[in-house]
């Protein structure tokens, strides 16, 4: 009779110990970022475009980055692998986006108009981002107090104009905060969060929903509170009221960290719907800007049908930012994106990539 090595009950624990809550969680903000996406050119005129654009984008990008940060605690396995699974996938999907650019548009311009790797295109900046903070994730975790040193550096780095576009830093910068957060989160402190009152975190998001409208209509010095670009915080602060371009992203510090704490409290720790989208969540991520952007170019948002029935047209974007979540996070579009980036890891490096 073959006996079962002793170590063999460890090793399936260990394989079996992928949480269905944290792949929820991924699964619900990559639907809503691609909503998010989606709305933005679907209303191109609307108040209410704007409102639900606002509120998405306020704990989207930033609770997918808190994410990020709290899988990033193994911080020497995030720098060894921080090219393979990072750089290399934004050199080639910014190269195949840059591709996609000039089949679109190649009657008004030349091939190297969009081949520009120091400005990452559209969404893809988050894999670039992702790639420094990695790099750096072990030296992030030895400076003391590093949530409140990323808050300062977060709202300093609006002032610094070197910290825009290029290379994405105004956003590598201003969301930094965010990854902290998650990396210096322990399991023991994600629990008590995943325990607070599910019916407070409810009446909380309910009432962002009505504060956020009002701090973008709320006048102050001639200009509103909350702007477009504070949750983009992708570019210096303008000439014009910087102290208050400060205070506006210390508000977007304080309402995103809450609506991040807030949606982990209600999301569900079963397997459901959302558990397969949010295993493969990084393909939903990148391929979704290679399927809306062709229709952007192409004047989907522009048909009129779709400015008849704002509340249909919500649920009808709702329904198709789901399907394409859903269908670009299946197992054969998981295989494909491995086959390219693992390919060029191979051709680059000794090793097999990671």
């Amino acid at each position: 009779m073959t006996t079962i090595p002793e170590k063999a009950p460890a090793i399936q624990a260990k394989i079996k110990t992928r949480d269905p809550y944290f792949d929820n969680f991924k699964g619900f903000l990559v639907i809503c970022v691609i909503l998010s996406h989606f709305v933005h050119d679907i209303y191109d005129d609307s108040p209410f475009r704007e409102y639900l654009y606002m509120y998405l984008m306020m704990f989207a990008v930033p609770a997918f980055v808190f994410m990020s940060g709290y899988f990033s605690r193994n911080v020497e396995k995030c720098r060894r692998t921080a090219v393979q699974t990072f750089l290399i996938p934004y050199l080639i999907y910014d190269l195949l986006f840059a591709c996609l650019q000039y089949a679109v548009l190649q009657p008004d311009k030349t091939f190297h108009n969009f081949l520009q790797i120091t400005r990452p295109k559209w969404g893809l900046w988050y894999l670039f981002a992702m790639f420094i903070y990695r790099l750096f994730a072990s030296d992030i975790k030895k400076v003391r107090s590093t949530p409140v040193i990323a808050f300062i550096i977060g709202i300093g780095a609006g002032f610094c104009g070197e910290f825009s576009t290029e290379y994405s830093l105004g956003r590598v910068f201003s969301l930094c905060f965010f990854f902290v957060l998650g990396l210096s989160m322990t399991e023991e402190s994600m629990d008590k969060v995943k325990h607070f009152n599910k019916a407070a975190a409810v009446i909380i998001l309910i009432a962002l929903a009505f504060l956020i409208p009002f701090l973008m209509n709320f006048e102050f010095h001639s200009t509103t509170l909350m702007t477009h670009e504070t949750i983009l915080a992708r570019k210096p602060y303008g000439l014009a009221h910087r102290k208050l371009s400060a205070v506006r992203r210390i508000i977007f510090y304080l309402l995103g960290t809450l609506m991040t704490y807030m949606l982990m409290v209600i999301m569900p720790r079963t397997k459901s719907i959302l558990t397969q989208i949010g295993k493969n969540s990084i393909t939903a991520y990148v391929f979704h800007l290679f399927i809306l952007w062709p229709m952007r170019q192409y004047g989907f948002f522009d048909l009129q049908f779709i400015y008849y029935n704002p509340a249909g047209t919500v649920a009808i974007s709702v329904i198709i930012s789901f399907l394409i979540a859903f269908l670009l996070s299946r197992e054969p579009v998981r295989k494909f994106y491995d086959f390219i980036v693992n390919g060029v890891n191979k051709i680059i490096f000794r090793e097999k990539a990671v």
